[in-house]
C-alpha cells in the first residue's frame, strides 16, 4: 500500500513572480541638490527606487521620518505623501527609477510595502542603476523594452536584498555602518569633522556610532579620527618638505604642540627627528 505524504505548498518562485509583473510609465534620472535642498511634499503615484550616491536625505513618509545616507537605497510606493530634505553640510546626489507596476496582487503589494528602508546600497544595484542611466542616454522619460526589463530587475533585486535583511542573512548593518563611517573619515580627514557629521553619513545616531566603534574597532570615532590624522601626518613628514606647522594644520590639528604630542605618542620621537630618520633612510637607499 502506498502511503500518501502531506507536501506543504511551495511559495511561487521569483521567476514566476517576475513573469507576472511588468512596468510602464518608466522615468529614470539623476539629481543634484545643493545643501539644504528640499523636494515635495507630494503624493506618490508610482513606485520609486531611489539610491543616494552622495550626501544624506531625510525623508518623511506619511508623517514617519527616515534617514538615508551615502550608499543607501530605499523604495517608495504609490499612495503615500512624501517630503525630502537634503543635508545642509554639502551637496546631495541621488538617482531614481520610477515606474508603475502592472499585475500586482494585494498580497504582493502588502509584502513590498513592509520591506525595510533604507538598505545599504549593494554593488549590484549601484552598477545596474548606472547602466540603465547610460542606456537611456540621459533622456529620463525614455522607456525602451530593455530599460523596462532592467528597471524590473532592479526592483526585484531590491526586494531580494531587503528580504534577506529581514531574515538576518545580509551582512550585519552594524559592520556596514562602521565601514561607511570609516570611509567618510578617510575622505574628509583634512576637514573639521565631528561625531555628528560621521553619524549622519552612516545613517545612525551619534550614540549608536560610538557604541558600534567601541565594539567593532576598539576605540571611539574621534579616537579613530585622530589616529588617522596622525598617520597622515607621519606620511607627510616622511615624504614631503612641508613645514611641521603646515602639516599639523592640514591634518586637522589645532596646534603644532598637539600634533607633536600625537606623533611622539605613536612613534616615540618628535616630528623633526622622524623626518630626519626618513631622510637618512632615503639617503642610504640612494647610496
Amino acid at each position: 500500500m502506498i502511503q500518501k505524504r502531506n507536501i506543504p505548498p511551495q511559495q511561487p518562485s521569483i521567476y514566476a513572480e517576475t513573469a507576472s509583473l511588468n512596468v510602464s510609465h518608466l522615468s529614470i534620472g539623476r539629481a543634484h541638490y545643493p545643501p539644504g535642498g528640499t523636494f515635495g511634499p507630494r503624493q506618490m503615484k508610482f513606485w520609486s527606487l531611489i539610491t543616494v550616491l552622495k550626501g544624506h536625505v531625510k525623508f518623511n513618509v506619511d508623517g514617519q521620518t527616515y534617514h538615508a545616507g551615502t550608499h543607501t537605497a530605499f523604495l517608495s510606493h504609490p499612495g503615500t505623501k512624501e517630503y525630502y530634505e537634503c543635508a545642509r553640510s554639502g551637496e546631495t546626489e541621488h538617482t531614481w527609477v520610477r515606474f508603475q507596476l502592472n499585475g500586482l496582487s494585494r498580497q504582493q503589494y502588502d509584502r513590498f510595502v513592509a520591506l525595510p528602508r533604507p538598505i545599504m546600497l549593494s554593488e549590484e544595484i549601484h552598477a545596474r542603476t548606472l547602466e540603465v542611466l547610460r542606456l537611456t542616454g540621459g533622456d529620463h522619460l525614455r522607456h525602451t523594452e530593455q530599460a523596462q526589463a532592467m528597471a524590473l530587475y532592479l526592483f526585484w533585486r531590491y526586494v531580494s536584498e531587503a528580504e534577506r535583511l529581514q531574515r538576518g542573512k545580509q551582512v550585519s548593518l552594524a559592520v556596514l555602518a562602521v565601514n561607511l563611517a570609516q570611509d567618510f573619515i578617510h575622505e574628509h580627514i583634512f576637514e573639521p569633522i565631528t561625531v555628528a557629521d560621521i553619524a549622519l553619513h552612516a545613517s545612525i545616531s551619534p550614540s549608536q556610532l560610538t557604541r558600534l566603534f567601541r565594539s567593532k574597532v576598539g576605540q571611539t570615532p574621534m579616537s579613530y579620527v585622530w589616529q588617522v590624522r596622525t598617520q597622515r601626518g607621519i606620511e607627510l613628514l616622511q615624504n614631503t618638505g612641508l613645514s611641521i606647522g603646515l602639516i599639523a594644520h592640514q591634518c586637522g590639528f589645532k596646534s603644532q604642540a598637539h600634533f607633536t604630542r600625537r606623533i611622539k605618542k605613536q612613534t616615540g620621537v618628535a616630528p623633526g627627528e622622524l623626518r630626519e630618520r626618513a631622510d637618512r633612510m632615503m639617503g642610504d637607499y640612494q647610496n
